[in-house]
């Protein structure tokens, strides 16, 4: 399903107010953003389980909120 509902096919805000879109949906891709943003993915529910991706937009969220878009993707802001 990406159709921008799911946590891992979104756009998050990042620092300096830079946005990155996401879009994880295999299991092996989802696994390595997690792994990436430093969160454990015993403590999120089933990938899949659509009634509880409200909950776990917020530590996907709140770890792209305090992270630099650059590093992450390449500047494509117009000069």
């Amino acid at each position: 399903m990406l159709n921008g509902a799911s946590l891992y096919d979104a756009v998050y805000a990042t620092l300096g107010g830079l946005f990155v879109s996401i879009g994880a949906p295999e299991p092996q891709f989802f696994a390595e953003l997690l792994r990436l943003l430093g969160i454990d993915p015993d403590k999120l529910p089933a990938q899949n389980d659509a009634n509880r991706w409200p909950e776990m937009r917020s530590p996907v969220g709140s770890e792209l909120s305090d992270k630099n878009a650059c590093p992450m993707v390449r500047d494509t802001r117009r000069r």
